[in-house]
């Protein structure tokens, strides 16, 4: 089924794309063909901006000087029709423009109704290209208000275009935030994107970009690098990060020297809010209160919801300082439901095992070896509070100072249960059969759960001539995980008391029939196993130090320019776990004396219950027998092996030619970087009975030198080609890295060695990139874009037999360690089509709008040496689905306006086994749903009602030869909020 699938998207790719382009090429005739101009009006009296503005647009414009008055018109600034310019000057001023549809000349008069509605416009397209301006304010076309998620898509469309790379965009709204339900679920709206889900069961956390995974994608704030909130990962956790933090997000798919190297799929730029989005003072607000379906099952509700807050001002005698203040909460109270398959086994039909690693696997019929259900009760808080003052004086200079803390915290309890098969099966039927012989195992586990982040920066730039800029950065940012967990286990030991028969539903959840329930639920057959106590901790701290210099080199500059710049980061990270875990003497401590009288009921357990613990209970256990818990044997090992520190320096400069014209852009050059990479850690030998702990320090560096090139073209005034070809790495996540080395010989002839590796070579990738854009009307896009990543140095952590030398004696091991592998490459399709107005429908029907788009890959995969010595190509790449699939249907009619949004993505490849293709884990394809209603009462009041999930999908994650096997199903549940919002300025 799945090779089906990826055949057909083969041909879908490979047949359908010429006649796409064909049809692209043919819609584009019909693109408005306006001349452009290039425009620098400054802010300011009517009468003096609009002679201006005359003389520029090459038009007749007629104007009162008494009407227009003392009226303060907007800066426009780049490349617009007159028309747009036009309009965008005169955004929310009370003014509006006519045109005579002959000559083309301008009239301008005070309008009707207030916020300068628009009077006659003109045939040709009037989209806003390159103006911020136009882009940042509220447009409104006669009757109909451009608002909410319309205006951020209208604003989104306008950064994409203004850029001069492929890229996307999502962007606020009129209140400044992110019209969405945060910023994960924002980014899913954008071509190319996936989200991967905080353990399966939380907000998006990671984003992939083009079929490349979280872990090889760069996070910036303003263009410099977030730490990690993760013990093993690189990325950055978007689930920390508040949508009120950010006035846009810039998706960046191709790149130029200034940009940093580290992004193979792309790089997400978090642009922050400015003082000057809205000049003066400027406040807004909004709160949420939400309703979870899948309530705290031992725990009373408590509310959920959010609330931001946002305040802004631009003062002085010239307004040239400007403060920002934005603060946000969010609270999350649920439980959710994981349904696990943990393991399968594989036998014939005569009965007889067949080892995972044979191929007679493929024929074999699948066994559940253990039910295992996970209940999650969960309080998730996020707090942020972001500030920053800036200075926009008159002179050369410009500067701000930034600063921002953001938290998630998790407060979590599980109750788990398992059933685990401890006799041969005997096989009914292919899909049912009985056991004679199981165990069992209740335990409890509390989790608390803190992530943040802490970042300061200070930018100042300066005209050093009119043409020409010198701007320095330095940013010093700290990214803490810490993380503590309580642990209660109680088991049943191998008992006939535990027979069950099983029917194995293929795709679904397996279901287990107990024997004897009665001796199952009874709390007295369980006896304590461990208690104890685990600690997390990983702090990262990045300071980066950054010097750019540009001449002729903006926006609306022409003929050759030239940027350069030097960038320094020094990033030390330091991993510390802690154990300490108790494992009784005694055969008399019962579950019954830490038993949670109330039980749980799955929905897919047929009426059956999961034994919960009481952890305080459990404690007054532990501590009134404390002397018949003797410490775990293993918590030495364990508390010294995962250890460790890792500091990574990266020095970088680059330069770049720019050459622009009215209708072509190029900019090409080349960046260098040089990455140095120290770690220590401890090597843990056990050779015979006697185990030592080595300190172990390695170094490593490496350099990589970086062309690109990007080319823009406008065809027509509304048909925008791109092309770039451009050279990218990804460095290996820090765990890969890190020097930890455990060996052990226990006598059989190979000593097995599990380790890090600092020499990983990051991957490479060879990036090239075509995009056809139409935009037919300022809220409207068709795009189409074609992309191309030949990569070297995969990796993954395979087993391989070696030979090492090990206290001077040349040995045979079994070392398994993070390596390089072979090629890949990657083949993607991206289509796009936005159109935030149907104007051309009739009546009310015209406030539809729709947004789609679709990523399509074909992707040729490395190989790997299988445990049995065996060489297979990977099915695809982890975290890479090979379609992904967005609609959002929008519409306005006066002060309503609803979207519904679906969301499909393919099965998803999230671990590889080196046993058997049987045990590669997927996650199932995905289809999701959720919808928002608004109600604007006036231009300061909204009200709004939100539905996310509303058809209750579930998650699942898939093992077997056609992922036909559930391994685990994850519950969430629906969520519902009401809100409201509050806007001053």
């Amino acid at each position: 089924m799945h090779s089906l699938a990826s055949a057909s998207r083969r041909c879908l790719m490979r047949f359908t794309l010429p006649l796409l382009l064909a049809a692209f090429s043919l819609l584009t005739l019909r693109a408005a063909d306006e001349a452009k101009k290039t425009f620098s009006v400054p802010a300011g009296a009517a009468a003096q901006t609009l002679k201006q503005f005359a003389q520029q647009a090459g038009r007749e414009i007629v104007f009162s000087p008494e009407v227009v008055g003392e009226v303060k018109t907007k800066a426009v600034q780049g490349e617009l029709t007159p028309r747009a310019a036009l309009d965008a000057m005169l955004a929310d001023t009370g003014l509006v423009a006519g045109q005579e549809q002959k000559t083309g000349a301008f009239a301008v008069r005070k309008g009707e109704l207030p916020n300068g509605l628009r009077a006659a416009q003109s045939a040709q397209s009037d989209r806003p290209q390159t103006s911020a301006s136009a882009a940042d304010e509220t447009i409104r076309l006669g009757e109909f208000v451009v608002a909410g998620a319309q205006l951020s898509i209208r604003r989104a469309l306008a950064d994409k275009r203004g850029e001069t790379v492929v890229s996307d965009a999502i962007s606020a709204d009129e209140i400044g935030s992110i019209p969405d339900f945060g910023l994960g679920e924002a980014l899913e709206r954008v071509p190319g994107v996936a989200m991967v889900i905080n353990n399966g069961r939380g907000e998006s956390q990671f984003a992939t970009l083009r079929g490349l995974n979280a872990d090889y994608n760069s996070v910036l704030i303003d263009g410099l690098q977030l730490p990690s909130t993760e013990t093993n990962r690189r990325n950055v956790s978007l689930d920390v990060i508040p949508s009120s933090l950010a006035k846009a997000i810039n998706v960046y798919k191709t790149f130029t020297p200034e940009m940093d190297g580290n992004a193979i799929g792309g790089i997400m730029n978090l642009r922050t809010r400015s003082a000057y989005d809205s000049p003066g003072f400027f406040i807004s607000a909004r709160g949420n209160y939400g309703f979870y379906e899948n309530r705290r099952q031992l725990h009373s509700t408590t509310p959920s919801g959010q609330a931001e807050l946002t305040f802004s001002n631009t003062f002085g005698p010239r307004r040239q300082w400007g403060l920002v203040v934005s603060a946000s909460y969010f609270r999350r109270d649920s439980s959710s439901l994981n349904s696990a398959i943990d393991t399968y086994s594989f036998y014939t039909a005569a009965g007889t095992l067949v080892p995972l690693t044979s191929p007679d696997v493929a024929t074999a019929t699948p066994v559940p070896d253990r039910r295992r259900w996970l209940a999650y009760d969960n309080v998730r808080e996020r707090n942020g509070l972001f500030g920053k003052l800036e200075y926009a004086g008159t002179g050369r200079l410009r500067a701000h100072f930034t600063g921002g803390f953001f938290q998630h915290l998790n407060d979590e309890e599980r109750q788990s249960n398992i059933l685990v098969r401890s006799s041969a099966p005997v096989l009914v039927s292919p899909t049912t059969g009985t056991v004679a012989v199981a165990n069992a195992q209740a335990d409890f586990a509390a989790f608390y759960q803190d992530r943040r982040i802490t970042y300061s920066e200070f930018g100042a730039e300066s005209d050093l001539t009119p043409d020409s800029v010198v701007k320095f950065t330095t940013h010093y940012a700290i990214g803490d995980y810490h993380q503590t967990g309580l642990l209660d286990t109680y088991r049943i030991a191998n008992t006939a008391s535990l027979g069950y028969r099983y029917e194995n539903t293929p795709g679904g959840f397996t279901y287990f029939g107990l024997n004897d329930p009665a001796y199952y639920y009874n709390a007295a057959n369980y006896r304590t196993f461990e208690h104890g106590w685990t600690g997390d901790d990983n702090d990262e701290k990045i300071l980066t130090l950054a010097l750019d210099y540009a001449r002729n080199a903006g926006s609306d500059a022409r003929g050759l320019g030239f940027k350069a710049g030097v960038k320094y980061r020094h990033l030390d990270r330091a991993y510390d776990f802690f154990e300490e875990n108790y494992r009784p003497t005694s055969a008399a401590l019962l579950l019954s004396d830490a038993l949670d009288p109330r039980a749980t009921t799955p929905y897919n357990g047929r009426g059956q219950r999961i034994v919960n613990i009481d952890p305080v209970k459990a404690q007054a256990a532990f501590v009134a027998n404390r002397s018949l818990y003797p410490l775990n044997s293993t918590n030495v090992a364990r508390n010294l092996q995962a250890d460790y520190t890792l500091t990574e320096a990266v020095t970088a400069v680059y330069a770049q030619a720019v050459y622009r014209r009215d209708r072509f852009t190029a900019i090409g050059g080349a960046r260098f970087e040089r990455t140095v990479l120290e770690t220590t850690s401890n090597a843990t030998r056990t050779l015979g009975a006697a185990t030592t702990y080595v300190p172990a320090a390695r170094k490593s560096d490496y350099d990589d030198v970086l062309p690109s090139l990007n080319l823009t073209y406008d065809v027509t005034a509304t048909f925008r080609v791109r092309t770039a070809v451009s050279r990218s790495i990804s460095r290996p996540n820090y765990d890969s890295l890190a020097a930890r080395e455990v060996i052990t010989d226990n006598g059989t002839g190979i000593v097995n060695i599990s380790t890090g590796n600092p020499a990983l070579k990051p991957r490479e990738s060879t990036n090239l990139d075509a995009s056809l854009e139409w935009y037919f009307s300022k809220d409207a896009l068709l795009s189409v874009g074609l992309f191309r990543k030949e990569l070297k140095n995969e990796f993954l952590r395979t087993a391989a037999v070696e030979t090492a030398e090990i206290n001077g004696i040349m040995t045979t091991t079994r070392t398994t360690s993070p390596r390089n592998l072979d090629s890949a490459t990657i083949n993607g399709v991206e289509l796009a089509f936005t159109d935030t107005r149907l104007a051309f429908l009739p009546g009310p029907l015209a406030g539809l709008g729709v947004q789609l788009n679709a990523t399509f890959l074909d992707i040729a995969t490395s190989s790997i040496v299988m445990a049995n010595g065996s060489t297979r190509r990977l099915p695809s790449l982890l975290e890479s689905p090979e379609m992904r699939f967005n609609a959002t249907l929008l519409y306005q009619i006066g002060k309503w306006s609803a979207q519904v949004s679906y969301k499909h993505t393919d099965p998803n490849l999230v671990a590889i086994s080196t046993a058997n293709v049987v045990d590669d884990r997927y996650f199932r394809d995905n289809d999701t749903f959720d919808a928002q209603l608004r109600y604007k009462l006036n231009k300061r009041w909204s009200f709004t009602l939100q539905a996310k999930n509303f058809t209750g999908e579930r998650p699942a994650r898939m093992i077997g030869l056609r992922q036909e096997l559930l391994r685990e199903e994850l519950d969430n549940g629906r969520s519902w909020f009401t809100g409201v919002t509050y806007l001053f300025k």
